[in-house]
């Protein structure tokens, strides 16, 4: 997609993954990106108070840098389905698990040893963080992955949509969605906690190692709502529509 075919009716993942620098510009006005893809740039910028036309000034800004980052997921759009699941699983899911232990861990460890309250703060934020997100991930592995999968293989040998435990994928995905917003809102809360992962000059290394530790997970949560959110669904809603219009392709002799 050129960027001068992006207007305020563009829908955010259409923009993440066709516009170099995308990320940058919509992080500038706090639109996000890893939630609501399927929302408009104009319904994007409402739910945080942001100006659609200097959001879309920003994307031409950086979409006109020499250093501009350029979409990194546009082959992820053809990636077989079950590969795209895997790595959601042995990448991200693991480490949101490693993280479970790891991360609360670290934070009462430095709130044992210096007494700082933030410390146990961010150790409750990270509790209600995990105590949703874990389920969810469960969930993801044991009922939406699998059922991804065998609608990929039905695809390939010219079957019609295998049975589901839900009406469609709509149902299951919408309670995804909301398990997402509710992780980034835990993310605000750590960001909040944190000054953005920013411990002060005088920050002991206990707390720089914290911090560093904190900022590394909430990119990979992000990473990992975006390509579920952006990539996954949206690839996963649209091969089951064609299965169940009985639009399968033809098989493969």
């Amino acid at each position: 997609m050129a960027l001068e075919g992006v207007d305020c009716d563009t829908l955010v993942r259409d923009v993440l993954l066709n516009v170099a620098g995308a990320v940058a510009a919509l992080d500038r006005h706090r639109v996000d990106h890893c939630c609501h893809g399927a929302l408009s740039i104009a319904e994007a910028c409402d739910r945080v108070g942001a100006d659609p036309l200097a959001v879309l000034a920003a994307l031409e800004e950086e979409a006109s840098r020499p250093d501009a980052l350029a979409p990194r997921d546009r082959e992820l759009l053809n990636m077989p389905l079950e590969v795209l699941t895997e790595q959601l699983v042995t990448v991200f899911h693991e480490d949101a698990r490693r993280d479970a232990v790891a991360l609360v861990a670290q934070a009462r460890a430095l709130h044992d040893a210096e007494g700082l309250p933030v410390a146990l703060d961010i150790a409750r934020a990270l509790e209600s963080l995990f105590a949703a997100l874990l389920p969810h991930l469960s969930f993801e592995e044991r009922h939406v992955f699998p059922y991804v999968v065998r609608m990929e293989k039905a695809s390939r040998e010219g079957r019609l949509a295998p049975v589901a435990l839900f009406a469609n994928l709509a149902e299951p995905l919408a309670e995804m969605t909301r398990d997402h917003e509710d992780a980034d809102h835990h993310l605000d809360v750590l960001s909040k906690l944190t000054d953005g992962y920013q411990p002060d000059a005088t920050a002991s290394p206990g707390v720089r190692s914290l911090y560093a530790a904190l900022a590394v997970h909430h990119e990979g949560l992000v990473r990992h709502m975006h390509l579920e959110g952006n990539v996954l669904f949206p690839r996963a809603e649209r091969l089951e529509a064609k299965l169940r219009e009985g639009q399968a392709p033809a098989r493969r002799r």
